[in-house]
């Protein structure tokens, strides 16, 4: 895990991962989910469901869908965020 930390708001940091500026965080390129859109409180995740993604029923796995739920909703509330203010979700 990387030790740094994005010198500016959270809204800068998505706003550059929209851009395709820097990439996005080590899960988010492991699943292959992308930001595509932000705004204060508001975020658009993609994902481009394959077979790596399938359960064993050949539908996207929950866990895969768990966090993109988990991500959108961190990221959405994280726009919110002054510098170096930080959030969990649960």
């Amino acid at each position: 895990m990387s030790d740094a930390k994005y010198a500016g708001t959270m809204m800068d940091y998505c706003q550059k991962m929209v851009a395709g500026e820097i990439p996005g965080p080590p899960a988010a390129q492991l699943i292959g989910m992308e930001l595509a859109a932000v705004r204060p409180g508001w975020v658009v995740i993609e994902l481009e469901a394959g077979k790596r993604h399938a359960s064993p029923l050949g539908t996207v796995h929950g866990g895969v869908l768990g966090a993109i739920a988990d991500a959108a909703m961190g990221l959405a509330y994280a726009t919110m965020l002054k510098e170096a203010e930080t959030f969990a979700t649960i």
